[in-house]
């Protein structure tokens, strides 16, 4: 009795863990894969990639005001004569 009993319990365990989402998501881990400590890695990378974009644009940004400002003095040289 004391052994179906045993197996019984670890049968019921065993089914728990296998069916159980939480138990699956972290059980999984490949990259991208959904598991919590993955998702937040893939976060601060795509922070850190996010950031790096704006950089840039502002950078792009910058050099187009900059390049406008030229264009508009450059006519204005043109028309004034």
């Amino acid at each position: 009795m004391g052994r179906s009993l045993f197996r019984s319990r670890l049968a019921k365990e065993f089914i728990e863990d296998a069916t159980s989402p939480q138990s699956s998501l972290l059980r999984r881990k490949s990259p991208s894969s959904p598991q919590p400590v993955e998702i937040e890695r893939m976060l601060i990378e795509r922070r850190k990639e996010l950031e790096e974009h704006r950089d840039m644009l502002d950078g792009r940004r910058s050099a187009v005001g900059a390049a406008k400002g030229l264009l508009r003095e450059t006519v204005e040289y043109y028309l004034s004569k």
